[in-house]
């Protein structure tokens, strides 16, 4: 059962990145954010593997990526989409 979740006050005053799941994301270093607070969309994890959080609304991704992201993945997961569910996964109401 998917357990709802809100965003608590994270990091304050300090600059957090936001790395979209995009193909532009290609070749721009995101290794260099390494210690910095990150929240990744989509595929830009496998960019950035140590991001605080992932966001994804995207059911069918979700599906795809979850035996990655159960298996290695550090950060929290979170998501809006309520039709797909695993132990750890944050539920943001739409």
């Amino acid at each position: 059962m998917a357990t709802e979740w809100s965003v608590p006050p994270a990091w304050p005053g300090e600059t957090v990145f936001i790395l979209g799941g995009g193909p532009s994301l290609a070749g721009q270093g995101a290794q260099r954010l390494a210690g910095r607070r990150v929240i990744a969309v989509n595929s830009s994890y496998i960019a950035h593997p140590f991001a605080d959080y992932l966001c994804s609304a995207d059911r069918p991704w979700l599906y795809e990526h979850r035996a990655a992201l159960e298996k290695a993945w550090r950060g929290r997961v979170v998501t809006v989409t309520d039709a797909i569910d695993w132990d750890g996964l944050l539920h943001l109401r739409q």
